[in-house]
């Protein structure tokens, strides 16, 4: 028995050739933007902010409420991470900005579920 390493009967770890952990291995490389579908152009313009959401209010809701005005890109209503409930606000995405100011001239002030649609373009 070796005297160094009385609690064993040959020293730990003998027969290993390298560290335990390997400083050769790099990180895996960032996906490259040619893998990533483009994201449509994003200007505040062409976006309105929907204030007086219902309770009941979904993405799938909110984007069916306002293709009647134009080509709805994105629709998002903000939900508390907590509670998984809607916040009661959210966001439309137009493809053109006459689009977002004809929601905003027409849904504005809109009675929906006993609340008062307030329709802003985002600033």
């Amino acid at each position: 028995m070796n005297s160094n390493y009385p609690l064993y009967s040959k020293a730990p770890f003998s027969g290993h050739d390298r560290p335990l952990y390997s400083t050769s291995i790099s990180p895996p490389a960032p996906p490259t933007t040619a893998s990533l579908p483009p994201k449509p152009p994003r200007s505040n313009n062409n976006t309105c902010f929907v204030f007086y959401l219902p309770v009941g209010m979904t993405n799938d809701n909110l984007r069916a409420l306002f293709m009647q005005c134009g080509t709805v890109l994105n629709a998002y209503v903000a939900v508390d991470k907590k509670t998984n409930r809607p916040r009661g606000f959210g966001f439309v995405d137009f493809a053109s900005a006459s689009e977002a100011q004809a929601a905003v001239a027409k849904l504005d002030k809109m009675p929906l579920d006993g609340k008062y649609l307030s329709v802003t373009l985002k600033l």
